[in-house]
């Protein structure tokens, strides 16, 4: 059945260009900031993995080799076909993409964390439930080093810490702040899933959706400290209104900022570097805040059936679930005591007296130097 879905899908999808063998080989199509600036466009390969084309050469090659047309088959011919030295995506939920190094040994390949993971609900699931599998990749640039050791338990690879790859393309810059402004970061989405399995009621009143209690306390906090209150929206245009009426369900005094990081993929860091405030509950920008000198709170709380997705701190053990500026769980009167502590305070230390712990969770490569030569020393 699912060779025929493919085999209905690729024909009306085909693509006539004809291979050319390049030394590297972007895996997925939406990893394709990783080479910007680093790869002549000109010089690598795409491999669209998510149906979007199908080149007609490589199902040529799979029918006259008699090999069945199926998803992970067109992969490994599209490899051979164009014969890389270097494979490379940050696709990092995609279970083959581990197993691709079993079929071709000579190759390099590279993974690069796109996301701050979750103890539960996330990779790590599927990474167990693979684990009889073998499962590896050459090197694997991680946000830090001990994700690298939870990882180490279910695959091979090379560990080599250098944070978010375009929190680390965003160059820093703290002339524009504002002391009297707050940054609510949103992780609202329409739909009604959370990493392709986890569910969740579409009125958005379930537990999953925290925002529901830790915004009105937010709300009364600026209302009574005098700070406006923005929140940057996570949608495009055509989720801007969704997106408010959301917002506007929990509390009335805020200000939506649009987010444009689909057509500028800094533009996040951008607005991130106009406040020298951010809450959020556990989204990759609030951790990528921190690291460029930001007052940050998070009140870490979401869960799925009645199970938390994790802790601030993990993979980081630590004495406590609560510290200076975060919280493992929702109490509405510690949280406003957090945000007094690091909001209303004179702290202008702020990120030097928390710099061990929001280093030992996602570390900073300016100018991703080290996927840099890294990628440079396996071309030479």
């Amino acid at each position: 059945m699912d060779s025929l879905k493919f085999f209905i899908s690729f024909l009306f999808k085909l693509n006539f260009s004809i291979p050319i063998k390049k030394k590297v080989l972007l895996y997925d199509n939406v990893s394709l900031n990783m080479l910007n600036g680093i790869i002549k466009e000109n010089k690598y390969n795409i491999l669209k993995i998510r149906g979007e084309t199908f080149n007609f050469f490589v199902i040529l090659s799979l029918i006259f080799n008699k090999i069945t047309i199926t998803r992970n088959n067109y992969i490994k011919q599209y490899i051979k076909t164009v014969c890389p030295i270097l494979v490379i995506t940050s696709n990092e939920h995609d279970i083959f993409f581990y197993k691709l190094k079993n079929y071709f040994p000579n190759v390099k390949f590279i993974m690069v964390q796109n996301g701050n993971r979750s103890k539960n609900f996330d990779l790590l699931d599927n990474f167990k439930k693979n684990n009889k599998q073998k499962l590896l990749v050459d090197y694997y640039f991680l946000y830090n080093k001990h994700l690298a050791s939870v990882y180490k338990k279910y695959l091979k690879f090379k560990p080599i810490i250098s944070g978010s790859f375009l929190n680390n393309s965003s160059p820093i810059n703290t002339k524009l702040r504002k002391k009297n402004n707050i940054l609510f970061l949103s992780q609202y989405s329409d739909k009604e899933v959370f990493n392709s399995k986890v569910y969740y009621s579409s009125d958005k009143k379930s537990e999953f959706w925290v925002e529901r209690q830790i915004l009105p306390v937010l709300e009364y906090f600026c209302n009574k400290y005098k700070f406006n209150l923005y929140i940057l929206f996570r949608g495009s245009n055509d989720n801007f209104i969704k997106e408010k009426k959301f917002y506007k369900s929990i509390i009335k005094n805020f200000i939506p900022i649009k987010n444009k990081r689909f057509k500028n993929r800094l533009y996040s860091y951008q607005i991130l570097d106009k406040f020298s405030k951010v809450v959020f509950v556990d989204t990759t920008l609030g951790y990528e805040a921190m690291l460029r000198n930001i007052k940050t709170v998070s009140i870490c709380c979401r869960k799925v059936k009645n199970k938390y997705l994790s802790n601030f701190t993990w993979p980081l053990k630590t004495r406590s679930k609560e510290g200076k500026f975060y919280l493992d769980k929702l109490n509405k009167k510690k949280m406003f005591k957090v945000l007094k502590s690091n909001f209303l305070e004179k702290n202008d230390k702020w990120y030097e007296k928390n710099k061990k712990i929001i280093t030992s969770l996602i570390s900073y490569d300016q100018g991703n130097k080290k996927l840099k030569k890294t990628i440079k020393d396996i071309l030479n």
